[in-house]
């Protein structure tokens, strides 16, 4: 799976990602408000395909597979903010990725032929949204649990620049193709953390849903090591759409290691 730069806002919010997970960090049983901040580098691979309408050809598309095109992460913005108020919390999650292009010589078309020669460059641009609420429904002080619900916004632009080298193609010999998609899908969840030392812990989240997608799901797990300021964590990250068939995104995978820092006030 390689990284897309697709416009396709899709990243606009993880929204359900642990932010700061609650543990024995966390004062389940205060009545007090506290907060918190990450801001973390995910550096995912991308996977999937992203259909392209043909102008003035009413019902044909180019599928473009994003893992065989895609290759560079150009720009990334990353933060969450979480609310906690004794077992329950609020937490939201942006992403924003400005994913590059490369070259591929063969592309499939519609139509009679095997498909003609091209110089394909694909980028994709996407915003990744995740809003939720949680509730605690276990705790001690080397483990906890919460239930989330809330809402997932994936927004993605695309742009295809073709130059053909053959005919076959019923556009012009040099091309830029577009599609974009916003979806919106409930979801919902657990999170939390298991403390392996004082300092040394493991974060948890998984989340699916549905909507405006067939099927959204999202998975993360690593280490974090607590300081007096807040947290260091070393993660890996998966988050996946499937549409079926027909749609600007067919189907959508992003998976890579993130490194985060939490911070607690």
């Amino acid at each position: 799976m390689k990284p897309a730069k697709t416009p396709l806002a899709v990243t606009a919010v993880a929204l359900l990602l642990p932010i700061a997970p609650a543990g024995a960090d966390v004062a389940v049983d205060s009545e007090d408000w506290q907060f918190g901040a990450r801001v973390y580098a995910w550096l995912p691979d991308v996977d999937g395909t992203v259909r392209f309408p043909i102008p003035g050809a009413p019902g044909q598309s180019i599928s473009a597979s994003a893992s065989d095109i895609l290759d560079k992460l150009e720009f990334t913005f990353m933060g969450s903010l979480t609310a906690r108020k004794g077992r329950l919390s609020f937490l939201t999650d942006v992403i924003y990725l400005d994913l590059g292009d490369s070259n591929r010589t063969t592309l499939d078309t519609p139509g009679p032929g095997p498909g003609v020669k091209t110089e394909v460059r694909m980028s994709m641009e996407s915003w990744i949204w995740n809003l939720a609420a949680a509730y605690t429904v276990a705790y001690s002080d080397s483990f906890n649990l919460d239930f989330l619900a809330g809402v997932r916004m994936l927004d993605m632009d695309n742009e295809l620049r073709l130059q053909a080298s053959s005919e076959v193609l019923p556009i012009a010999r040099t091309n830029t193709l577009r599609a974009g998609e916003t979806l919106w899908d409930g979801v919902v969840g657990v999170k939390g953390r298991f403390e392996i030392t004082d300092s040394l812990f493991i974060p948890y989240y998984a989340d699916v849903g549905t909507g405006d997608s067939d099927l959204t799901w999202q998975a993360m797990t690593g280490l974090g090591y607590e300081f007096s300021w807040g947290a260091v964590t070393l993660t890996y990250r998966h988050l996946e759409y499937d549409q079926g068939r027909g749609k600007a995104i067919e189907d959508l995978g992003f998976g890579g290691p993130a490194l985060g820092l939490n911070f607690r006030f």
